[in-house]
């Protein structure tokens, strides 16, 4: 049932814009009727949850308080801000018993990687003319890079944020199944995720993904190390000479995620919004609501033509809009509580999922996707939930 409810959230988009079904509230429902059957595994909650639970309650009753409004995503703000990490945490329970939970659920976001991958193809291949499967999902996505023109590649997903998101966390899994089992078919999922990620062009994404793969070089045996540094350059000069034009607009997009100047990368409004983040955060010590410095809950004409009720501004940072919207003083009661849950982490779970989505969430905001936080913490309790019953994954 946990994999059937992360399966249905996973497409969404498709199976809304094709078959007008809504996959999140039934992904969402199968999630918490798996959590009825091991009620019994719950006799006590965790402090630091709690905590967080009342402490992000607190803030939301004291913004409806003051301002005597709900505000537009209030109810997509409830369900990532407590129901998400509540399911999850009873689903980490669910696998500290069984922990063959865990493995399945890490195989089958891993297994994943071949369904976005296709999903980029029939893209490409729909935007080509060659297929016209699926329009209304395979919509285009462009962007700019300097003087080029881009198209982002969005494969079942509608957005390619959410494809990258979606394939950094896909790759985290390979590559911890494949240190754990030492099975080539997780470093070929891995490849899938990577090429997925590229060909989004989803900078947010494709700059962690850099780092997880250089942590990842690192848990090797130095021979295997060696091997796989030589194959990656060996595939970077084959790309280089068989598909110039292409692997150069990837490359191109990459380096102008460190470009502060150009007003066409986009980073210098990024940084204008977060400059009015930390101000915000600055004047409103107590928080300004949930949903108030972020997306949810609103479409781009919401945002761009609209006055949702109680929105301020993206701030596109992932830190500013949590630290805004519960206040910087509930972040202060809380941080003794992140402290203790990362020191209660194994390493696996801090170097491939902590780390790279760490980096992420400097200038994005993948944490605040159903899709993308669903997975992520799917990923990071089946991984601790196997580190902490140290069990044992089959090599053979």
């Amino acid at each position: 049932m946990i994999v059937l409810g992360l399966f249905i959230i996973s497409h969404n988009h498709l199976l809304n814009n094709e078959f007008n079904i809504s996959a999140y509230l039934i992904g969402l429902t199968i999630l918490l009727l798996s959590l009825l059957l091991y009620l019994k595994y719950f006799s006590l909650i965790d402090f630091h949850l709690t905590l967080y639970l009342l402490v992000t309650i607190f803030s939301q009753f004291f913004y409806m308080l003051r301002f005597g409004i709900i505000q537009a995503g209030f109810v997509e703000a409830i369900i990532i801000y407590i129901i998400v990490p509540c399911v999850f945490y009873g689903i980490y329970k669910i696998m500290l018993k069984t922990p063959d939970i865990a493995v399945f659920s890490l195989k089958f976001i891993s297994l994943m990687s071949i369904i976005s991958f296709v999903g980029s193809i029939l893209y490409i291949l729909s935007h080509l003319n060659i297929s016209d499967l699926f329009p209304e999902t395979f919509k285009l996505e462009i962007t700019q890079t300097g003087e080029d023109i881009q198209i982002k590649n969005t494969s079942f997903y509608g957005n390619s944020l959410t494809v990258g998101g979606l394939a950094l966390v896909q790759a985290m899994s390979s590559i911890y199944l494949y240190i754990k089992t030492n099975k080539n078919i997780f470093l070929i999922f891995l490849m899938l995720a990577v090429l997925v990620c590229l060909l989004s062009l989803a900078r947010r994404s494709m700059v962690p993904l850099c780092l997880l793969l250089v942590i990842f070089q690192f848990y090797l045996p130095y021979k295997q190390r060696i091997i796989s540094s030589a194959v990656l350059l060996t595939i970077f000069l084959c790309g280089i000479i068989m598909f110039h034009e292409e692997f150069l607009s990837i490359l191109t997009r990459l380096v102008s995620s460190f470009d502060l100047t150009d007003p066409t990368s986009g980073n210098e409004s990024r940084i204008r919004f977060m400059k009015k983040g930390v101000e915000i955060i600055a004047t409103e010590p107590f928080g300004v609501g949930l949903a108030n410095l972020s997306s949810l809950g609103k479409g781009w004409k919401d945002l761009v033509y609209g006055a949702p009720v109680g929105f301020l501004t993206v701030v596109e940072s992932g830190y500013l809009v949590f630290i805004g919207e519960i206040g910087i003083i509930g972040c202060f009661i809380l941080l003794p509580s992140f402290v203790i849950f990362l020191k209660k982490l194994s390493s696996y779970s801090v170097y491939l999922v902590i780390l790279p989505i760490a980096l992420e969430t400097i200038m994005g905001l993948s944490i605040y996707s159903l899709l993308i936080l669903s997975l992520l913490l799917c990923t990071l309790a089946s991984i601790e939930a196997i580190e902490n019953r140290n069990f044992k994954l089959n090599k053979s």
